[in-house]
């Protein structure tokens, strides 16, 4: 909360301070811890974030107390805690005392050592494990016509919900994915939630209509050949598939508040909507689609989750898929021989150009304030046409 340093004293901490007092190596006499995070190009100057001398409007200052100084430390690290753990468990905490060259005659250690909190023979280390649960329930309907008539459709509707703990694929390695790597190893299912490909609701339909005119259908059947080479033969048909909204994380700053290689993700602080706004960004940028009502205002709706936690899994949705394609198809019998046939085609993929934007690609992390919640990348394809003429016997 950017409590006063000066207040945070093992006095003022009373029995607990015992904990960073064991493990602190006392200053020796006339030095004094010089706290900070990270060393200026002169090591006897210490910078605390990006202010060298006070942090949350608090002056920072040297101190001979382990609490205070470990939590002035902290203070200049917040929301990178495991940053400011690092401080003392690798780097060391510099003494105020210098030598001709500026550089500290003391650095302070944790008392066993360097390594007390950190491994000391990597920073990260990947592993795959398969010890996580799942669950999958849905409701599934299907409507069938079997062809008759010259007509026949399928539709499919799912209602379903998935949960788990990652769903990345064993293939896609340890930077590949959406993300499914294990913040808090010892506390693994913090991030359980739906899963990446979960959708609440999905359609697919398909159908072929023959249209039932010209000769052998019910209307028209009697017109002669000339006639029914210009209004017999046609057929259309269609696929068309819907569903809700995806999932997505948002993320967070440049921030290791829990995992000194992994970030997490943030939490919503506030109710969050969705939807899709349209924002005129200004000269030489343009409109741009977000993915909030308020736009990147919306960034201060989330925040970074506390050390020790992992933040909030898929807790947004923005846009579903939809897209319609549909085929116009003309047939021509051959005078000659029933037997012979010209079919000509037109095929149009996504026919009304619908757009719907790839959740996947917007710009969710809350260290991007000016472009937060802008969409970048489209789910669907621009519509596409192409012809086909065949010669069928």
């Amino acid at each position: 909360n950017g409590t006063d340093p000066s207040t945070v004293t093992s006095a003022t901490i009373g029995p607990t301070a015992a904990y960073w007092q064991d493990l602190i190596s006392p200053v020796n006499s006339g030095d004094q811890y010089n706290y900070g995070s990270l060393l200026s190009s002169n090591p006897a100057k210490q910078v605390c974030g990006f202010n060298p001398n006070t942090q949350n409007g608090y002056p920072i200052a040297p101190t001979t107390d382990p609490v205070q100084m470990v939590y002035q430390t902290y203070l200049c690290n917040s929301f990178n805690e495991t940053s400011a753990l690092f401080v003392f468990d690798v780097n060391g905490v510099p003494g105020t005392n210098v030598d001709s060259n500026g550089n500290p005659v003391n650095t302070y250690f944790p008392t066993p050592g360097e390594f007390t909190w950190f491994d000391g023979q990597y920073s990260s280390l990947y592993a795959w494990r398969s010890i996580s649960t799942s669950s999958y329930n849905a409701l599934e309907v299907t409507l069938k016509k079997q062809m008759a008539q010259g007509l026949q459709f399928n539709f499919n509707y799912t209602y379903s919900k998935s949960i788990d703990d990652a769903s990345d694929a064993e293939s896609v390695g340890e930077w590949g994915g959406l993300g499914g790597n294990v913040i808090n190893s010892w506390s693994p299912n913090q991030l359980r939630g739906p899963s990446d490909f979960d959708l609440r609701h999905q359609i697919n339909a398909e159908w072929v209509w023959g249209i039932p005119v010209g000769i052998g259908h019910a209307y028209a059947s009697g017109i002669s050949k000339g006639l029914d080479a210009a209004i017999g033969g046609w057929q259309i048909s269609g696929l068309t598939r819907w569903s809700s909204g995806f999932p997505v994380n948002v993320g967070t700053c440049f921030c290791f508040e829990t995992n000194w290689q992994l970030t997490g993700n943030a939490i919503a602080v506030s109710k969050v909507n969705t939807g899709r706004t349209l924002f005129d960004e200004g000269a030489g940028v343009g409109k741009l689609y977000n993915m909030f009502p308020n736009g990147p205002a919306a960034v201060n709706d989330f925040a970074v989750p506390l050390p020790g936690f992992s933040g909030a899994r898929n807790q947004i949705r923005g846009d579903g898929f939809l897209s319609a394609d549909l085929e116009l198809t003309k047939a021509w019998k051959m005078p000659f021989n029933d037997r012979h046939e010209l079919e000509f085609t037109w095929d149009t993929f996504n026919t009304f150009n619908i757009k719907r934007f790839n959740v996947q690609n917007a710009s969710l992390a809350t260290g991007n304030s000016n472009t937060f919640g802008n969409y970048t990348h489209l789910l669907t394809n621009p519509r596409v046409m192409q012809f086909g003429l065949r010669y069928q016997f």
